[in-house]
């Protein structure tokens, strides 16, 4: 099945040199970036919070600064995005402005999204141990109006009987 799958992007690299795209999200990139895309930097995060992240902060750095002077801009994200785009496909999908969203906070482990940056009301989950404090989590469910419970960032398996 890998030869399979080999042989079709050879293929398909062969078919791309016999003409011109006019699409731009379908244009070549240059060796030195495919280089870049295909090495283990595509699946490291551009923040400190990730393991494993040394040099690709540096990188991002150095990048950040190259593309403020391309275009002679003040400010520039360069970041590599992963998982904040399916975290915010969600928020986006199941909350607006002004909702209240809980989660693990940051400092107990839960992931580090910034639901402010969308304006979204945050509150820490009670955890104790990577666990939901059950009594606590039942008293924010009578007092606070909660839009979502991020589960992508809850222990598992989720204790949803006894909070709801």
């Amino acid at each position: 099945m890998e030869e399979e799958i080999i042989d079709l992007v050879r293929k398909h690299e062969e078919f791309k040199l016999s003409g011109i795209n006019l699409i731009a999200s379908e244009n070549r990139i240059s060796k030195i970036a495919m280089k870049i895309f295909a090495s283990d930097l595509s699946g490291r995060y551009g923040n400190e919070w990730y393991g494993g992240s040394r040099y690709s902060l540096e990188i991002c750095e150095c990048v950040k600064k190259k593309i403020e002077k391309l275009f002679g801009a003040k400010y520039s994200f360069v970041t590599p995005v992963s998982g904040n785009i399916c975290d915010l496909a969600v928020i986006f999908s199941f909350t607006k402005c002004g909702d209240e969203v809980a989660g693990i906070s940051k400092k107990d482990g839960g992931y580090p999204l910034g639901y402010h940056k969308f304006e979204r009301k945050f509150y820490s989950l009670p955890t104790k141990y990577y666990s939901i404090d059950e009594n606590k989590m039942q008293k924010i469910n009578r007092d606070f109006p909660l839009t979502l419970i991020a589960s992508s960032i809850c222990p598992f398996p989720h204790p949803v009987e006894k909070i709801s």
